[in-house]
């Protein structure tokens, strides 16, 4: 049925009503991103039929490619199939694919109309937007995949084809499976590369790729030398080490140029996080307070003025932000603070009094983003610049985590601050989405620290002979391996999947926790393996593990502890929220 749309002849029938209703399908923020480009139009004066046509075409590319050596005889004309070579690229495919369908069906239907959401079957249309799904998912990897051979015995059917064609079923029907390969011989015609066992960089773009590859090379080359004297020492991260992030393009690296950021996606963020804290939690512990917890809610709440008055230094490094919201009685409960504003209208001020404590970056901070409570019992942020009269910042010493950095107390005894200086957010949710933004690049960078205690861990027992075997020989040394890479892969799939849902506005921060939780549970869980795994050597701090599992301790807690995600993800399966004792208890 789509095959008399997509490579030429009278659409009738059935085939007329599923363009109808692909018509009037709303496409999704995924298949937008995907199909902007492609087309080189405004994506709001291209309809659902043409996405899905173009995207079934780019589909049919990955099958039906001919090689040098192809056989088939020409095309008939009036045939408006796209016949390609593979060093095509995904965007000349799908112009080419676009034009023909335009030559084909001009004189029925109006291209160029803007999507409506119509019609009277949800289950069709929820069937071909799961068809544009699966169709982008193929088009991120035949743009890495290497020219396969062709295949002459088989017969190939796209799958958008196979699957569009089968909503034209009674609604009743069970939906057909979705596939990608369609044909089963060569389901396993692929290798396992124990480094990357689920194929992660093909689903990377080359940008991002570049972007972990450029943020590797700096971190081994500028902080790895330093680590393991910062930590035995207690010597915290500092405006140098700032600095040096700043001039990669590390800080901030989701906040807009224009602003001094790096204007990158999700992704690339939660690769650079993975990168810093493969060499230590410390270090991304300052990226993080810098990136998410200070610098997004100046751009996020704040003036413009504001934006372009710290933004740009805090994006180089020239200063250093903090993020006081903890405080010394209150930990996992934000909403009983005790810190206070008063306003004050004869200078035009808002006066804080309170503490915070167990705060990054505060003993070197040259920027406060403080919470507190007004007088009308709603709670604001404040920014507050570090010689303001009345402000103090003591460091904690003596932690047995995070040694190298630099966390402290915040002291604010009637501390002055302008009104133009608090944030345009009321409530929790001011703090909450700063948060849940470094939740986001926390997970990944547990999982850099666990993939780091894995690696050296397996060289380890790969060089380490006892009873004249290779520790690696035994059984219970590969099936703690086995397990690691197991949590490893499948927690950045994870990390992966949020992010490309937080760049097309799709994600929750319930999505937040469970990657929070899992990747710093199971993080910790591969570093005590990897302690393990080394005997007696695992405690010596020239083996990187034992401080990495240190560490772990410190982010399984910060940021919501493991178990206050766990009551997040409760409340969202129950309905229920659990996070305060029942009456009978208290």
């Amino acid at each position: 049925m789509t095959d008399a749309l997509v490579h030429g002849g009278d659409p009738t029938g059935d085939a007329y009503l599923l363009v109808e209703d692909a018509r009037a399908t709303q496409m999704t923020p995924s298949s937008k991103a995907v199909l902007t480009p492609a087309l080189g139009v405004p994506l709001t004066t291209v309809n659902a039929f043409e996405a899905l046509s173009v995207i079934s075409s780019v589909m049919d590319a990955g099958d039906s490619s001919p090689d040098d050596g192809d056989s088939s005889p020409p095309a008939p004309a009036g045939d408006t199939h796209v016949h390609h070579k593979r060093s095509e690229t995904i965007g000349d495919i799908a112009l080419k694919a676009f034009s023909s369908l335009q030559a084909l069906l001009d004189n029925s239907y109006d291209f160029g109309s803007e999507c409506t959401v119509a019609g009277d079957n949800p289950r069709r249309r929820r069937a071909i937007s799961s068809a544009i799904d699966a169709a982008i998912l193929r088009r991120r990897l035949e743009s890495r995949a290497s020219a396969a051979p062709a295949h002459d015995d088989v017969e190939h059917t796209t799958t958008t084809t196979r699957y569009l064609s089968s909503v034209a079923r009674d609604d009743d029907d069970p939906p057909p499976p979705t596939t990608i390969n369609d044909d089963k011989k060569n389901a396993f015609g692929g290798s396992f590369d124990w480094r990357d066992p689920l194929k992660f960089d093909a689903l990377l773009t080359d940008e991002e790729l570049a972007i972990r590859s450029s943020a590797n090379a700096f971190c081994q080359s500028h902080l790895q030398p330093r680590i393991l004297m910062a930590n035995r020492n207690e010597v915290a991260f500092n405006h140098e080490n700032m600095k040096e992030m700043g001039s990669m393009g590390l800080l901030g690296p989701t906040i807009p140029e224009k602003y001094g950021g790096s204007g990158l996606g999700y992704v690339s963020y939660g690769l650079i996080a993975a990168e810093v804290e493969r060499v230590d939690s410390s270090y991304r512990s300052a990226m993080s307070v810098q990136s998410s917890l200070v610098m997004h809610p100046i751009y996020a709440f704040g003036s413009d003025d504001m934006r372009k008055k710290y933004l740009p230094e805090l994006a180089k490094g020239d200063m250093i932000g903090c993020f006081g919201l903890t405080e010394p009685n209150h930990g996992s409960d934000p909403s009983s603070m005790e810190t206070r504003s008063k306003y004050d209208a004869s200078t035009n001020e808002y006066v804080l009094n309170g503490s915070k404590n167990w705060i990054t970056n505060s003993p070197i901070a040259d920027l406060y983003v403080v919470w507190a409570r007004n007088e009308g019992g709603k709670i604001r942020g404040y920014v507050v610049e570090r010689d303001t009269p009345g402000l103090s910042a003591p460091k904690i010493e003596g932690k047995g985590a995070l040694r190298a950095s630099a966390t402290g107390m915040i002291f604010m005894e009637d501390v002055r601050v302008p009104a133009g200086n608090q944030l345009d957010v009321s409530g929790l949710k001011g703090p909450f989405s700063c948060l849940n933004n470094a939740r986001y690049g926390i997970a990944w960078g547990a999982l850099g620290a666990a993939e780091d205690c894995f690696l050296r861990a397996r060289d380890y027992v790969m060089d380490r002979r006892q009873f004249g075997a290779p520790l690696g020989a035994n059984q219970l040394i590969q099936k703690k391996l086995a397990d690691m890479e197991t949590d490893i892969s499948l927690g950045r799939l994870g990390c992966l999947q949020v992010g490309r849902l937080m760049e097309g506005g799709m994600a929750s921060p319930s999505m937040v926790s469970l990657i929070k939780r899992n990747s710093c549970g199971k993080a910790l869980d591969i570093a005590r393996g990897a302690r393990d795994m080394l005997g007696g050597n695992g405690i010596s701090d020239e083996y990187h593990i034992f401080r990495h599992m240190n560490n772990l301790e410190a982010v399984n807690t910060y940021e919501g502890t493991h178990d206050i995600h766990a009551l997040i993800l409760g409340r969202e399966i129950t309905g229920i929220p659990a996070f305060m004792p029942h009456a009978s208890t208290s």
